[in-house]
């Protein structure tokens, strides 16, 4: 598991994914587990004194495992960056995007994704 410090070293590279996946400040709240837009704001006007819960670095390993996986299935980054947003008919997203899924708002709806794309990249 990741100490704040790292996190705080990772939060630019994380808010970098995130935007290629072009995700609001609204998304990037809920998807990191803040009980409010405000809350995130507050922690992204300083990473480095921000106390991040264990479930908020449980979301951010996720994502960095979700990125990190499309990049390892699509040789071009632009179609790595842009699966997220695309409808998918596997059976776990029911012709929504990823992203959809993934903005449920539970710890568990990034873990089906990760999961999902660590076992198909495994094939």
């Amino acid at each position: 598991m990741m100490k704040n410090s790292e996190v705080a070293k990772v939060s630019p590279g994380l808010s970098k994914i995130l935007n290629k996946w072009n995700c609001t400040d609204k998304d990037k709240s809920i998807l990191l587990g803040y009980d409010s837009l405000d809350a995130y704001l507050i922690m992204q006007s300083n990473t480095e004194a921000y106390e991040f819960s264990e479930n908020q670095i449980l979301r951010i390993s996720y994502i960095l495992n979700i990125y990190r996986s499309l990049n390892t299935l699509f040789s071009q980054s632009e179609s790595s960056d842009n699966w997220v947003n695309k409808p998918n008919n596997a059976y776990l997203f029911k012709g929504k995007p990823a992203i959809e899924v993934m903005k449920g708002g539970e710890l568990n709806d990034l873990a089906v994704v990760a999961n999902y794309l660590h076992s198909i990249s495994q094939l």
